[in-house]
């Protein structure tokens, strides 16, 4: 029985594939209409990733779907349910980023994130030794990366104004920051405020009670979040030796002169609550080496608050790490997968794939560069003749490596 089940449900092309046939008189142009039924799943796949709703249901059971007028009433119905319209993308959550970081109906942003492709970013292996020694991990970092590239789609469309020309050319970026401007000068001021506070004492020599002394300023600026809520009735050293650590850190960066730093120093859970430079999901930010892929070194960075800013030497999505990080490979970059992108996505071009006969691995060569050794395997007329399409578009962004760094 469950053979037989199984093989019924085999038979039905409508496991696999979704039919769109035209019912009806043909136009001048020799198309028809979708019969009512098809055209209703067309809408509902294409607005809600789901199965048509009980509106639709019954527009086609009543013979309401049939007419251009009719789709037109459909559509705006269902562009009115902001529960749908706004529906969380499960599948982009599982991936490990925060689908919710900006307020672009996720359906437009989604179109964003396949467009480009940068979401894969999330999906590829990379060395963490190579992305800054072993303290520095690149998997707490590419959720903030992916989510910034996020912020930067979010922030044109509300402009609104020559979308993918300003996608494709902007110098600026999002680089660790949660969107929301007066949060994060809040917050960096926040710190500057407490570094210039205790840099008139020596608290490198503080002892217990003499951090206790300042228990008031602690207190007023949640320093350290809930390490120091119970400080006055639990006293530890332990403490003393956190506080250290977090001053050092501050003295670090302010003492090379820099204006403002990252929020992200022991910024306690309640304090990023308030909103202070918080997600817009309330959460603390995460990946603070962000920064690095950008070629930032945090620790002497005058922090710009109000973002997006100017960053050097990235000039549109395809210079940004997320975009050049998902169009490499797990160790090295692959400008013909880039260059193939470019033929097809933003050149309408198109590109055969690759002949069962060819071998398309590039040869290991440690005395060669990666465009020597791609060109002596593509430099035969018959690789050539499609390889030429893409490689001469992919190869300047050689000047990045497969961090996207510059």
């Amino acid at each position: 029985a469950i053979a037989k089940l199984i093989e019924t449900l085999l038979l039905s092309s409508e496991l696999v594939y979704r039919s769109e046939f035209g019912q009806g008189p043909t136009d001048p142009h020799g198309r028809r209409m979708m019969s009512p039924r098809d055209a209703s799943y067309a809408l509902a796949y294409a607005l809600t990733d789901s199965t048509p709703d009980e509106g639709l249901i019954a527009a086609v059971n009543d013979g309401r779907l049939s007419t251009r007028g009719d789709y037109r009433r459909e559509v705006t119905r269902m562009l009115n349910r902001r529960d749908q319209y706004y529906v969380v993308d499960e599948a982009v959550q599982k991936a490990g980023f925060n689908s919710s970081i900006t307020n672009t109906p996720i359906r437009k942003l989604r179109f964003f994130r396949e467009f480009f492709g940068y979401t894969k970013a999330m999906t590829l292996f990379k060395d963490d030794a190579r992305f800054n020694g072993p303290h520095s991990s690149y998997d707490n970092v590419k959720g903030r990366l992916v989510d910034e590239a996020d912020l930067l789609v979010d922030h044109v469309l509300k402009k609104d104004q020559n979308v993918f020309e300003e996608l494709l050319s902007t110098e600026k970026f999002y680089v660790f920051h949660s969107g929301d401007n007066e949060a994060m000068k809040a917050a960096s001021d926040r710190l500057r405020k407490i570094y210039d506070y205790f840099n008139e004492y020596d608290w490198e020599s503080f002892t217990e009670d003499q951090l206790y002394e300042h228990w008031d300023f602690i207190k007023e600026m949640q320093m350290m979040g809930t390490l120091f809520s119970n400080f006055q009735t639990k006293r530890r050293k332990g403490w003393v030796r956190s506080f250290k650590t977090l001053m050092g850190s501050y003295e670090l960066r302010f003492g090379k002169g820099q204006t403002a730093a990252a929020p992200y120093d022991a910024i306690p859970l309640a304090y990023w609550n308030k909103g202070e430079a918080a997600t817009r999901t309330g959460t603390r930010m995460r990946g603070e080496d962000v920064g690095r892929l950008f070629n930032i070194d945090y620790t002497n960075w005058n922090y710009p608050t109000t973002q997006p800013a100017k960053i050097a030497n990235r000039k549109g999505m395809l210079t940004h790490p997320a975009w050049l990080i998902a169009h490499s490979l797990n160790l090295e970059t692959d400008p013909v997968r880039r260059g193939k992108w470019i033929r097809e996505k933003l050149l309408a071009g198109t590109i055969p794939d690759v002949p069962i006969t060819v071998d398309a691995v590039v040869p290991e060569d440690h005395h060669k560069t990666l465009r020597q050794r791609l060109a002596n395997k593509t430099g035969e007329d018959y690789c050539w003749k499609c390889h030429k399409k893409m490689d001469p578009l992919g190869l300047p962004f050689e000047i990045y490596d497969d961090f996207g760094r510059y």
